[in-house]
């Protein structure tokens, strides 16, 4: 067996409240989203306990003692950041006090594996989480360019039920999202993915250094973004980027776009954080006089 992947990182945060027999009451917030995973690691430490009669080892106990995880993702939406570890967000500004507190989470994720040439999945949920504020590690752009993340250092612990985590393999990636997503209390029925543009449809007298503005209902996993001339069907070169929130795509053409000129945009293969497709989208535009 091989594991080939990891994806779809989701977090659950929750309070805990303290019953009359002394026992726990876990109540679950919303889950969410936690961004995009390029590495997970989790170490378990469970230490042995053994019992020698005779001379020698009659009994072993291994029991959890702790665990720690690192989520490294390629980005970490402000919101997300602020909730996990318990800053606040003003106005898109995250303040970090010395007395914040990040809650209790849930955290999940899916991982691939391939065995005798059939993939699978795996859903896998840690049930008792707590974040701490992360460090930095930057380094001035080179001869080469070098990925890194946003990495987030937590601990692991027991829940009120002591357990520390559970996992389920499926055969489809589906079910594998289904299974994380109830335990991490995803919201209920997941929501539907639709998008709108900037321009509309049919627009007409289109600014001629106007940007496309796609803004999705839900946080984009990925997807492809084409802006062509709807005459002669050349493409057009252009910049783009997702905003904080991986909702809003914004596609900046390099140059003014032609004077009354119809142009049309395309966005295929578009994927949503809930593994939703959206149908593939084609609006057209025209551009104003530039008068």
């Amino acid at each position: 067996m091989a594991w080939i992947g990891v994806r779809y990182p989701r977090f659950c945060p929750y309070t805990v409240q303290i019953q009359e027999d002394g026992s726990e009451l876990e109540v679950l917030g919303t889950g969410k989203v936690m961004g995009k995973a390029m590495r997970i690691n989790t170490t378990i430490s469970a230490d042995p306990v053994i019992q020698y009669a005779d001379d020698g080892p009659a009994e072993v106990v291994t029991e959890f003692n702790s665990g720690t995880i690192t989520n490294e993702n390629n980005d970490l939406i402000a919101s997300v950041e602020a909730e996990l570890l318990g800053h606040t967000l003003q106005d898109g500004e995250i303040i970090a006090k010395a007395d914040d507190n990040p809650p209790y989470c849930r955290v999940g994720w899916v991982e691939s594996r391939i065995l005798n040439n059939v993939r699978s999945y795996v859903g896998q949920v840690y049930m008792r989480v707590k974040y701490s504020p992360p460090g930095k590690d930057l380094q001035t752009k080179g001869q080469s360019i070098t990925f890194t993340g946003a990495t987030l250092n937590g601990t692991i612990m027991l829940n009120a039920d002591r357990e520390y985590e559970r996992h389920k393999d499926f055969a489809t990636l589906n079910e594998a999202i289904a299974y994380i997503d109830k335990l991490l209390n995803m919201g209920g029925e997941i929501p539907e993915l639709t998008v709108t543009t900037v321009p509309a449809n049919n627009a007409t007298g289109v600014a001629l250094d106007a940007d496309v503005v796609a803004t999705f209902s839900n946080v984009i996993d990925h997807g492809s973004a084409a802006l062509f001339n709807a005459t002669t069907y050349e493409p057009v070169e252009f910049s783009s980027s997702f905003d904080g929130t991986k909702k809003i795509l914004t596609v900046s053409p390099t140059e003014n776009l032609t004077a009354s000129t119809k142009y049309l945009f395309v966005l295929t293969g578009v994927v949503d954080a809930y593994n939703q497709a959206l149908e593939d989208k084609a609006i057209t535009f025209t551009t104003g006089t530039g008068g």
